[in-house]
């Protein structure tokens, strides 16, 4: 037999995930993205389906200060993407605009998980880190992070240390583990190498009691922040070529610290090898043989670009294709996404749309097949240039350089359907049949890279309608719906969620969160699943419901030196830093210096989160000296919309102010995700407590 089929179906723009398959019932609270425990070459999601990762990610995702990482994992999600690796923290607060072979003009400030307090400065003239003292900022920032991911059903891939700049001595010198930089003792480079690269008493070591006991005093830190995330795993370091036992070592302390925690999570690379140790390269066939050498330590291998970047876009398309085809996953390493004046590019990657564009298309087609039964096998391709995958109902084939190929579809009996997928474009061929049972030839449309996918035939009309709904109130004002997801002779592309029988959102994803709802309220939802043909499944039956809880009329927070907080927090930022004192006999915070212009506060978001037109009230408890309060909060019209600011009149007595917001948002877009601040310009303000009330009769309609 031989097909050349040359008309073409666009996908509708809708590209992402589609984990088909049973979903565990109920779901279990303690559950976390794991592999898979009949199909180890892939992921396990929290709800129990089998997972595929596809992704993409920068260096400063979270690290850099002025990174806007909901921008980022808006524009993932928009693609069907799902996974991001994501850097916890460089090791320094800064790196300085030096050019060298490695960097031009690298110019980044970053968010430190350490209190800068001195005494003493550091060799960057700043107050010297103090170990033993962490940064809440840093950790209210990670909380939020992988919260925001989690909604957009992203996992993430945690690195806690970063080993690449440990060989560059002019970064090393400004590590907070040199000696020179923090005030308790610890010296990763006690051979005075100039870097902290030794392997037996460095920072990649062993050897040094007084640095590993700070590294596990860290990793604490984060996992307490995150533990109750179930979309994260955690990397130990970004290439550490040092001492692979010291990564070891780390992995066996998460897992020891975790089994006192709700949830557990996997750590590379004891869980799962690290990007170096599956395949570094561009050759298709090469990241094809190491893949399926390597499928033996059954576990998900994760074919992850962070070893060059690579401007081609063809020749990275062909390369994530041949991973995918070999029953690997897929992470690209991306500067287009990096801000700054190195890489020049922006949260969205606009340079790279086209690329984007292409690794949303490889989601949508790896996902809208039962990936985690199919198998790869070179015995599958009688003849021609292709990598192909199968199980008993099913056959997927990539052809890197079109042509023909002779593939063995005697495990596949039967008439089958067969469709052409295009890479380049997202847009699939016309349906025709083949008879299974025997080798088949088969044409491509053109000489480029072309995907062929096969299904027994099942004379279905539509997708099934998507079983076992579940409704679950995550906040007063918020619902996520997740169901197992359909099945169909060619699969379900989408899904369309309805509340109270009208649509509220799509979603390729067999999840959805519904935001802006009210408070004690019940909400009713079913889904209802559509394939590439426009055919839809009837709504799932019955409706799941889902009550949302009271909310609480206020949130406030007492500052001192431990603050006393009910659902709003004081976070801090480089221009925001703050330390205890008291004034007349209360317990209070100012700004740490005269260049801490702000006091930043962040409300829970399982509170109050992105509702926008909300009307608050808010109330300052001051000490009246000297300067002035401003508030800037985030609203409808900007992010630092101003309140009237109010003058201290000198009276030495403790005041309280109060100010009405009026279309507030309060979506996280400030420093160091804050949702509102209070500008006090170079005056050490002195507060005591901060109070939001809010009126839920007067938001925007």
């Amino acid at each position: 037999m031989k097909h050349t089929i040359l008309a073409l179906l666009t996908v509708n723009g809708l590209v992402g995930q589609l984990a088909l398959g049973a979903m565990a019932d109920p779901v279990d609270g303690s559950r976390t993205l794991t592999v898979h425990p009949s199909f180890p070459a892939c992921f396990q999601s929290p709800e129990g389906q089998p997972l595929l990762l596809i992704g993409d990610y920068t260096w400063g995702t979270f690290s850099d200060v002025d990174y806007d990482y909901a921008a980022m994992l808006d524009s993932l999600q928009a693609h069907g993407l799902n996974f991001a690796r994501v850097w916890l923290w460089w090791g320094c607060e800064e790196f300085p605009g030096l050019t060298d072979r490695h960097m031009v003009m690298m110019d980044r400030r970053f968010v430190v998980p350490y209190q800068r307090i001195g005494p003493g400065a550091a060799q960057d003239s700043q107050p010297k880190y103090d170990l033993s003292r962490f940064n809440p900022a840093f950790f209210d920032r990670l909380r939020k992070l992988c919260q925001a991911a989690r909604v957009r059903d992203i996992q993430l891939q945690l690195i806690l240390f970063d080993a690449w700049m440990l060989k560059h001595p002019h970064l090393w010198k400004l590590h907070a583990f040199q000696r020179d930089n923090n005030v308790n003792g610890v010296d990763a480079d006690p051979a005075n190498t100039g870097t902290g690269t030794d392997g037996e008493r460095g920072f990649c070591s062993l050897g040094n009691p007084r640095a590993l006991e700070a590294q596990q005093a860290l990793i604490r830190r984060v996992v307490d922040a995150v533990n109750e995330c179930d979309n994260v795993l955690f990397e130990i370091a970004n290439e550490n070529f040092y001492n692979e036992q010291w990564e070891l070592r780390l992995c066996d302390f998460i897992h020891d610290y975790e089994k006192t925690k709700p949830k557990r999570h996997l750590v590379l690379p004891k869980d799962l090898p690290n990007h170096k140790g599956v395949v570094q390269t561009w050759d298709s066939r090469r990241i094809h043989a190491a893949l399926l050498e390597k499928r033996s330590l059954r576990r998900p291998l994760i074919f992850d670009t962070d070893w060059e970047i690579n401007p081609n876009d063809d020749e990275v398309r062909r390369a994530m294709w041949a991973a995918a085809l070999s029953g690997g996953h897929f992470n690209y390493m991306d500067d287009s996404r990096q801000i700054g004046r190195e890489h020049q590019g922006d949260y969205r990657g606009t340079r790279r749309a086209s690329l984007h564009r292409q690794i949303g298309y490889l989601a949508a087609f790896m996902r809208q097949m039962r990936f985690w039964e199919m198998l790869p096998d070179d015995a599958l391709v009688k003849a021609g240039n292709a990598f192909a995958m199968a199980s008993t109902n099913e056959l997927t084939a990539y052809l890197p350089t079109g042509g023909n190929v002779t593939l063995d579809l005697s495990k596949l009996t039967g008439q089958l359907e067969a469709r052409w997928f295009d890479p380049k474009e997202g847009a699939w061929g016309a349906k025709f049949a083949v008879q299974g049972g025997r080798p088949g030839q088969f044409t491509a449309p053109n000489g480029n890279d072309w995907a062929l996918f096969l299904r027994n035939y099942t004379g279905s009309k539509g997708p099934s309608p998507p079983a076992r709904v579940q409704a679950t109130a995550q906040a007063p004002s918020s619902v996520r719906v997740i169901w197992a997801a359909s099945t169909a002779d060619v699969g379900a592309v989408g899904y369309r969620i309805l509340r109270n029988g009208t649509p509220v959102g799509t979603s390729v994803l067999p999840s959805y969160t519904d935001w802006g709802l009210e408070p004690e309220k019940s909400y009713a939802y079913t889904v209802v699943a559509f394939d590439l043909s426009g055919d839809s499944s009837a709504p799932s039956a019955p409706p799941a419901r889902g009550t949302t809880p009271a909310r609480a009329k206020f949130c406030q927070v007492g500052l001192s030196a431990e603050d006393i907080a009910e659902r709003l927090k004081h976070v801090t930022d480089p221009d925001g830093d703050t330390r205890a004192t008291t004034a007349g006999g209360t317990d209070c915070r100012e700004p740490a210096s005269a260049q801490d212009h702000y006091l930043y506060f962040a409300i829970d978001d399982g509170y109050l989160h992105n509702e926008a037109g909300l009307t608050t009230r808010l109330e300052v408890s001051y000490f009246d000296e000297s300067g002035f309060i401003e508030p800037q909060y985030d609203s409808v019209t900007g992010a630092y919309t101003s309140a009237k600011r109010i003058q201290l009149t000198g009276t030495g007595q403790w005041k309280t102010a109060t100010w009405t917001l009026t279309q507030c948002r309060f979506a996280n877009r400030q420093n160091a995700g804050a949702d509102f601040r209070l500008f006090v310009g170079e005056n050490r303000v002195k507060i005591s407590r901060i109070k939001l009330s809010i009126d839920l009769t007067k938001r925007r309609e």
